[in-house]
């Protein structure tokens, strides 16, 4: 079951080899490990595109932002998977050219190459050519995907790092117990904590924001794990997640369904789900992302769930920020 889940993961390390066939490389920047490299600015997600204002009227343009600016799923309101700014090559400056995330588009030689740090630290610089715009919007459909996963892991990295100063040097007892560390942020305070479980929840006047951790032995059946999921989750909502009102708890919602995707945490096999939740008899609801991680080495499953409730905020970047505290996640 494991192996048959495995084979979509194998696309992002692909990709390095699909870009050497194309004449393409992934490289070091020239300045990278430089000191006098300026730190790179923008906002969480932010790409700016510098392509000429004709090509990205064209069919390439529109290939980059079908599939880069489609919305993020699992988000109440529509929010795109990235902020895309694009800027003729002849208006770009210094001050552009380092944002941290940056594409060009430009005609030539076909090739896809990916640098980092270039113009400043950190940074990522996707350049992809062809000889014309039909094989350019070619080479961004078959390599989109991956791309995306590319800029999203950089983000991924930019937070954690972000975040180490606030991360708690400690790990839980309960965590160490079971052969595991989380980096959780002070500001998210200590829930609940029992044999098989563990709750934080960090609230402000914005929002909510909550995590927990749930062990359970390996089952037998490997098959069944994928359809246990979501009523494991509505099941530990249900005990530990309390709602404002009196008898009304956490939900996930089955209308739109959870989007679940093979992955990896700690060098584990791991289904990512991503979805909606809401509570019964009241008009909360908000957005999830959960890790339920194949840990054959302590012969456990371990899920990881973050939730938010965030009505008057967009959540795109809210919610990436809890799966870069999910992606901490070590398994001794």
């Amino acid at each position: 079951m494991i192996q048959r889940w495995l084979a979509p993961l194998l696309g992002l390390s692909l990709l390095w080899a699909g870009c050497q066939e194309n004449g393409a490389s992934k490289q070091k920047g020239a300045n990278q490990g430089r000191t006098t490299l300026p730190g790179s600015n923008g906002g969480l997600l932010d790409i700016i595109v510098i392509a000429d204002d004709e090509l990205w009227e064209q069919k390439s343009g529109n290939a980059f932002r079908k599939y880069f600016t489609k919305s993020q799923y699992g988000l109440p309101q529509p929010e795109p998977r990235y902020t895309v700014h694009q800027v003729d090559d002849r208006a770009s400056t210094k001050l552009l050219r380092r944002n941290r995330n940056l594409v060009y588009l430009t005609r030539g030689e076909k090739r896809l190459s990916i640098q980092e740090d270039v113009y400043a630290y950190p940074q990522l610089v996707v350049s992809l050519q062809a000889p014309n715009d039909k094989a350019l919007a070619e080479l961004i459909n078959a390599r989109q995907d991956s791309l995306r996963q590319v800029f999203r892991q950089h983000e991924l990295a930019y937070l954690q790092k972000d975040m180490r100063p606030i991360f708690r040097e400690e790990v839980h007892p309960l965590l160490k117990k079971h052969k595991i560390s989380l980096k959780v942020p002070r500001d998210f305070d200590l829930e609940r904590a029992k044999e098989d479980f563990i709750l934080y929840w960090k609230r402000t006047q914005e929002n909510d924001q909550g995590i927990f951790v749930y062990f359970r032995p390996m089952p037998a059946s490997l098959l069944e794990v994928p359809n246990q999921i979501v009523p494991i989750r509505d099941s530990l909502t249900r005990q530990y997640v309390e709602a404002s009102d009196p008898g009304s708890f956490m939900r996930t919602e089955t209308l739109i369904k959870p989007l679940m995707t093979p992955t990896e945490l700690s060098g584990a096999f791991a289904l990512e789900s991503r979805g909606l939740w809401r509570t019964t008899g009241t008009i909360m609801g908000g957005s999830f992302i959960s890790y339920t991680v194949y840990d054959e080495k302590h012969d456990q499953l371990i899920y990881l769930d973050a939730f938010l409730y965030a009505p008057n905020q967009k959540k795109r970047n809210l919610m990436l920020r809890l799966e870069a505290i999910l992606k901490t996640l070590e398994i001794d």
